[in-house]
């Protein structure tokens, strides 16, 4: 009888353990949405990487349950029809907290072109692996609007921009076009840029600047055209319009106007680049379903 006694919490430690371990085992995840983000970056960009490509994928991958942890995931993918793997980085780019997998890590693929200008809309599939499970959501990313001011079109499988030299077809659409700077200039207290925008698709934009070092350490405190309103900066043609016909945009930003970051002050401005995008959207995370496309421009060196 004592020995009963003294294996039955055994038993019923071991059994409690058991079942914890099979919980953990069997744990799955949901996705509840993807949003995805395509950017066309300017090489100048880079000043380390990634200097060849310049057409990029991101996703936030959300999911609905609250028990999964990171050791719960052994990988996170992106493959498309021709088998080819993008692997997310989860020490990086895995938030528990807001319960989503990726980011800003930009996959480009530099085997439709040798110089990663284009990338696949269609046939995609995020690929989950936990330690009793996997999960595949298949992915078709729609187009930016047709530049025609059409809606999009299921029938573009492609997407590209201003660097790629090779055939298109009617399956190919322009990503959203980068800024092209005309004239830049740094005073005692403003910075004043003459720029164009050449695509009717672009809603709004914004200023980023960096130090000598290279580091994001500003930028305009308003996007070119509000996000909730409508009402278009003052710092962009004196606030009276926003073209994106061909026709001049000046840009006169004054230092109040600008957001610093880490006591960064103006002085500590060494470049620029221009940020366009086709929605109207929360600076940390946008909120439209459909996907985002954004272009930053070239470098504009003071």
């Amino acid at each position: 009888m004592k020995k009963f006694i003294i294996i039955l919490p055994l038993l019923l430690t071991f059994n409690c353990l058991f079942n914890e371990a099979v919980k953990q085992e069997n744990k799955t995840l949901t996705i509840k949405k993807i949003e995805t983000i395509i950017e066309n970056i300017d090489y100048s960009y880079w000043n380390t990487s990634n200097s060849n490509n310049s057409l990029y994928y991101n996703f936030y991958i959300y999911y609905n349950e609250n028990d999964i942890e990171i050791n719960d995931i052994e990988y996170c993918k992106l493959k498309d029809m021709n088998d080819r793997n993008w692997t997310i980085n989860l020490n990086e780019y895995f938030d528990s907290e807001d319960k989503y997998i990726g980011g800003y890590f930009r996959f480009y693929d530099n085997d439709i072109s040798n110089n990663g200008s284009v990338l696949m809309l269609k046939d995609l599939r995020i690929i989950i692996k936990l330690k009793n499970n996997i999960v595949n959501y298949d992915l078709n990313i729609d187009s930016p609007t047709n530049p025609n001011n059409e809606n999009s079109n299921s029938e573009y499988l492609f997407v590209y921009n201003e660097d790629y030299k090779g055939r298109i077809n009617k399956n190919y659409i322009y990503a959203i076009k980068r800024s092209e700077i005309l004239n830049k200039e740094k005073k005692e207290n403003n910075i004043k840029i003459e720029f164009i925008i050449d695509d009717k698709r672009v809603k709004t934009g914004k200023i980023w600047f960096y130090n000598k070092e290279n580091k994001y350490s500003a930028y305009s405190k308003t996007m070119f055209v509000n996000e909730y309103s409508g009402e278009i900066a003052n710092f962009i043609n004196n606030g009276k319009i926003f073209n994106t016909d061909g026709n001049i945009n000046i840009l006169n930003i004054k230092n109040e106007e600008i957001q610093y970051k880490n006591n960064s002050k103006f002085e500590d401005i060494t470049y620029c680049h221009i940020m366009l995008s086709d929605d109207i959207y929360d600076n940390k995370k946008h909120s439209k379903k459909d996907p985002l496309y954004r272009s930053i421009s070239e470098k504009i060196v003071f």
